[in-house]
């Protein structure tokens, strides 16, 4: 018995930290059985307060959890039925599109968000996946009511009553606005990174390092090469080619200045002559990417007339 004069002895940790993990990873599989399209139908009672689901799959059991644990989780989750009425969302869907479970519940789907779609095409095949299989994932825009449009990875999934009988959807959501931005602003910046790399007089590449066994530079692999870089140069189809494979006799400055610009990460400016090439540049060479890709990109200048002059 226990002593009533004494508390009982506070929980394991390391116990409770195990059930939540456990927990956790019951939800975990729960998406990815909806996003997956494992699940065949989901019943929800959302009236009372245990808000319990079940997945019925294969194994009913093994795809039971509690409405407790959905909204714990990242992604959002909104549940509506035939006629777009919200039966349920997680916090994380109250969090996305700026709303309360207590205002939305019972209401239609457009009181949380409008659907867009880019292309009519992208909404027609989803529409079609979801009669035809009842389940569908992919991207589309959610716009919120606030006016906030937000680019999101889509699962939907078609759910019935335990007779069979079609009850509604499930959607799990995840928004993706700003992986979408970095992604623009990657194309751009490649977009005016390209332009510039196409319009300059100067000659540009950059180069792959190599070095021997005993770490010392002894040749480089072409790996971009800009439009002027053969005016520049007078080497033509050179990406993918060693220097030493071009020129076995290219001078062993080259390839020490490059390789200490690689090693070291120091830039460098310089004027130095290529004799094998019959030419003077006029160079500025930095390291180009991480420590371990020995990178060094270059801009140089064919100067041989000045020194000539």
């Amino acid at each position: 018995m226990n002593d009533p004069g004494h508390s009982p002895p506070p929980p394991d940790l390391e116990t409770e930290v195990a059930g939540l993990r456990a927990r956790l990873a019951e939800a975990e599989d729960a998406l990815r059985a909806i996003r997956m399209g494992e699940v065949d139908a989901l019943v929800g009672d959302v009236g009372g307060n245990s808000q319990l689901f079940v997945l019925q799959s294969a194994d009913v059991e093994s795809n039971r959890f509690h409405g407790e644990i959905l909204s714990k989780v990242n992604d959002a989750v909104i549940a509506f039925d035939l006629e777009g009425h919200i039966t349920y969302l997680n916090l994380a869907a109250e969090s996305q599109y700026g709303v309360t479970a207590s205002k939305v519940l019972g209401c239609h789907l457009e009181s949380v968000c409008e659907i867009r779609w880019e292309t009519p095409e992208s909404e027609i095949e989803a529409n079609r996946a979801m009669e035809q299989d009842g389940w569908w994932q992919g991207e589309n825009l959610h716009v919120r009511k606030d006016g906030t449009v937000l680019h999101v990875e889509s699962s939907a999934t078609r759910f019935s009553d335990p007779d069979g009988t079609p009850a509604g959807y499930l959607h799990v959501v995840r928004d993706i606005s700003q992986r979408r931005e970095a992604e623009t602003a990657l194309r751009d910046s490649e977009a005016r990174y390209r332009a510039l790399f196409n319009s300059i007089d100067e000659g540009f590449c950059i180069i792959r390092m190599i070095f021997d066994r005993g770490g010392n530079p002894v040749d480089y692999l072409f790996l971009h090469v800009s439009p002027s870089f053969e005016a520049q140069t007078g080497l033509k189809d050179v990406v993918g080619k060693t220097m030493k494979g071009i020129y076995p006799g290219h001078e062993a400055f080259w390839f020490q200045t490059y390789g200490k610009v690689a090693r070291d990460g120091v830039p460098v400016r310089f004027q130095h002559e290529a004799a094998e090439l019959d030419r003077c540049f006029d160079v500025y060479a930095s390291r180009f990417g991480e420590p371990a890709d020995h990178e060094v990109a270059i801009i140089f200048n064919d100067i041989t007339f000045r020194m000539v002059a």
